[in-house]
């Protein structure tokens, strides 16, 4: 099987240098408010009084960014998610680009309070705007951080979330939510990793390519509105219960006519008597076991990630050693979430709020695909 293209970025030890130099003498991502390491919970209260916009670090980081990313970056990546363009790009950096280390690892979670907005971050945040999206986070997931740490996090290790140590099976992120909530892209940016650790990804068209040689038929159960998942539990870790979703299908096409995937393996809810069902979901795992079909990557420190979170499946090994990665999801179109009811991100740019109702009735109103 000839697997679909993953477009290789590597910017020379130079061309990382001056970028470096550029954000540090453009020396406009400081903010005026310490917004980090806040729990959800100490979030939502800070969202709840605030009484206007907050110009924060990441907002500033947001032109920071637009100001300083090569443009010669720009435009290789300019086609990212199109129907012209990958649905994935490894861009390797000179690991000299990253400002954490070892005694700067996640507290309880969230990125730590010495890691003020840094050289790595705009890197990171100028890719995500580069391919013509938005960052954003969910504040319940990311309290304040809209740069999630990616890290094994004490009490938290045996959780199938990115907090936890273990590995992760196929998925996408966010995936109990509807598609105009959902990431559509995100970034992961390697900054620790003492021991490597494989990330790996499958694109869907050598997904349905491999299903098609086993049998056309397992395609088309995996387009019935007939699967349901849970929220992910990282939106959870304040006690409050998963929401069960409405029934969607697996794979169904997007807006501009291509097939997408929507697809958690171990959050998954489907008949399990029903042997058609069962039969096209062995079938997947087949496929994803298939190494003329998944890519693995070491996101080292300096690599980044950029992938479809609508046309790929990604999945991680156990973690190893120290291991710290950045993630930044992405967007083109923010309308949905900037609707909420609870105000959108009017006040903290690029950070919704999303209410316990708000998220159950996002949930629950799938918009239900024709089989």
């Amino acid at each position: 099987m000839i697997k679909s293209d993953v477009l290789r970025i590597a910017l020379t030890p130079e061309q990382c240098r001056r970028w470096k130099t550029q954000i540090k003498e453009f020396n406009y991502f400081r903010g005026d408010n310490d917004l980090y390491s806040l729990s959800p919970p100490e979030a939502m209260a800070v969202v709840e009084t605030a009484t206007g916009p907050v110009n924060d670090d990441y907002v500033l980081a947001a032109i920071t960014a637009q100001a300083t990313t090569p443009q010669m970056l720009k435009d290789e990546i300019k086609g990212f998610g199109t129907a012209d363009g990958p649905d994935a790009v490894l861009i390797e950096l000179d690991p000299e680009i990253v400002d954490a280390d070892l005694m700067r690892m996640p507290v309880n979670g969230h990125r730590h309070p010495l890691k003020s907005m840094c050289v790595d971050d705009v890197v990171l945040t100028g890719i995500i705007q580069a391919v013509g999206g938005e960052p954003f986070a969910m504040i319940p997931e990311a309290g304040l951080d809209a740069i999630m740490p990616v890290s094994p996090t004490p009490g938290k290790e045996e959780t199938r979330s990115s907090k936890g140590g273990g590995s992760l099976g196929w998925h996408i992120d966010n995936s109990g939510f509807p598609s105009k909530m959902r990431p559509e892209y995100f970034g992961l940016m390697g900054l620790i990793s003492t021991k490597q650790v494989t990330t790996s990804f499958a694109l869907i068209d050598d997904i349905l390519a491999a299903l098609q040689k086993l049998d056309p038929r397992h395609e088309r159960i995996l387009r019935e509105t007939q699967y349901q998942c849970l929220t992910p539990i990282s939106f959870h870790f304040d006690g409050s219960k998963q929401v069960r979703s409405d029934p969607f299908p697996i794979i169904e096409n997007g807006p501009d006519g291509r097939p997408v995937i929507n697809f958690n393996e171990y959050s998954l809810i489907r008949d399990h008597d029903d042997p058609s069902i069962l039969a096209a979901l062995d079938a997947l795992a087949t496929v994803l076991s298939d190494p003329g079909v998944v890519r693995g990557e070491w996101i080292s420190p300096g690599k980044i990630l950029l992938i479809s979170n609508e046309r790929a499946l990604h999945a991680r090994g156990e973690v190893r050693g120290k291991r710290y990665l950045a993630r930044l999801y992405g967007k083109r179109d923010l309308s949905a979430l900037r609707s909420l009811p609870s105000g959108g991100d009017k006040v903290y740019r690029f950070r919704f709020m999303m209410t316990t109702d708000e998220m159950i009735a996002a949930c629950r109103s799938q918009t239900m695909a024709v089989a």
